[in-house]
């Protein structure tokens, strides 16, 4: 499969995702109800609360959906070595405070491996 090609399908990939993300209805305004949750530096975002911020229409703040929305994908050339060739970011974020964004598979039809957002405790990388 040639890199334009490649390419495409990855742009395809992340236009849909950010799609989907800006097409999924929200209460009224979520971001305002989870800001006084997460006012104590104590108070951690639960999954209810990041999938509110996941369907927010403002990019800046949407987290990923966790093993659903990956956050980013290295892209790798064909041949023996798979080298890494460039890095893709999602448009949505990992909670920096409790996630960070490791290697979790590899999606073959894009020549890509996949990141996705896993809590630092859970992670062998932490």
């Amino acid at each position: 499969m040639s890199k334009f090609i490649r390419l495409q399908i990855i742009a395809i990939a992340v236009a849909f995702c950010v799609i989907i993300m800006m097409s999924q209805t929200t209460e009224a305004n979520p971001v305002n109800q989870i800001t006084s949750a997460t006012e104590s530096p104590k108070a951690e975002l639960t999954t209810e609360d990041a999938t509110k911020l996941s369907t927010t229409t403002d990019p800046s703040q949407a987290l990923c959906e966790k093993d659903r929305q990956p956050c980013g994908w290295a892209v790798y050339g064909t041949g023996k070595r798979n080298k890494i060739q460039y890095f893709i970011q999602n448009t949505c974020f990992c909670n920096k405070e409790t996630q960070k964004c490791i290697l979790d598979g590899e999606d073959l039809s894009l020549s890509a491996y996949v990141y996705r957002c896993r809590d630092r405790s859970d992670s062998k990388t932490a």
